[in-house]
């Protein structure tokens, strides 16, 4: 997955060849690396803290459409698996403050 940054993630920790970023918002942006398209899903809360999330872009084409999905698989510190879903992913809507019209 290919986060979109500067929208809606901050780093929080660099080391290495590892990046760690921080969701600012439920609402996770992300670009699809097929069309380049940016999309949003709602990451699902966990009971307890992952160790590892992977997230995977999965490209839908449907006819005259293209429909988006996002595959989650967390992992905890022991590597147990503790959540895999696909969940629904739709076309990030940009909202701009302070905008004077």
């Amino acid at each position: 997955m290919s986060p979109a940054l500067g929208l809606g993630y901050h780093l929080v920790y660099h080391s290495g060849n590892l990046d760690v970023y921080e969701a600012d918002d439920p609402s996770v942006p992300s670009v699809c690396p097929d069309c380049g398209v940016v999309l949003a899903f709602d990451i699902p809360q966990f009971a307890q803290p992952p160790a590892h999330v992977e997230l995977t872009i999965r490209h839908h084409p449907t006819g005259e459409d293209i429909e988006h999905s996002v595959e989650v698989h967390a992992t905890g510190t022991t590597g147990r698996p503790l959540l895999a879903v696909r969940l629904e992913a739709r076309r990030y809507a940009w909202q701009v403050d302070d905008l004077d019209a």
